[in-house]
């Protein structure tokens, strides 16, 4: 089986601000005030002009990605994440803005980056059985339209 999300990571409140803003769906409330709204690459079409491309093995972090990001980050730390595994292997990765600024990656690994950005922004597992990947909860669905779709369901 695959997983393959996308998505900003930052507080709720901020993320459901944008949402609204650009007419899209809510996010989803994980853990303590933050929240992830998944963007899949028809949200991204939807959002902005340029082709997807390449950067440093993120395959949706196009430069105007990059300033919409840096945008909300004047308010709370952002982060973008991207997950693209089949079969158990593939990569994840991350970068962090906050105050209109890269602070964190972009950085792509098998595992890790995600968790790594998490920890950054201050949020830690208190599990050692579960990295912060898990303990946020970003396994819980495996695709963006899963996530949509779940909580779609809730709100009903």
């Amino acid at each position: 089986m695959g997983h393959n999300i996308s998505g900003l990571i930052a507080e709720i409140e901020v993320l459901s601000e944008y949402a609204v803003s650009k007419e899209l769906h809510s996010p989803i409330k994980l853990k303590e005030k933050l929240g992830f709204l998944p963007l899949s690459d028809n949200h991204l079409d939807f959002l902005f002009s340029e082709q997807h491309n390449l950067d440093q093995g993120l395959i949706y972090l196009s430069e105007e990605l990059k300033q919409e990001i840096a945008g909300i980050s004047v308010r709370c730390a952002v982060i973008y994440i991207e997950t693209d595994y089949w079969g158990g292997t593939g990569t994840q990765g991350a970068t962090i803005y906050k105050d209109r600024k890269c602070i964190f990656g972009p950085k792509v690994g098998e595992i890790g980056p995600i968790s790594e950005a998490l920890r950054i922004i201050g949020f830690q597992s208190k599990s050692k059985d579960q990295d912060e990947f898990e303990a946020f909860g970003l396994n819980k669905f495996r695709d963006n339209d899963d996530w949509i779709e779940a909580y779609k369901k809730k709100r009903d």
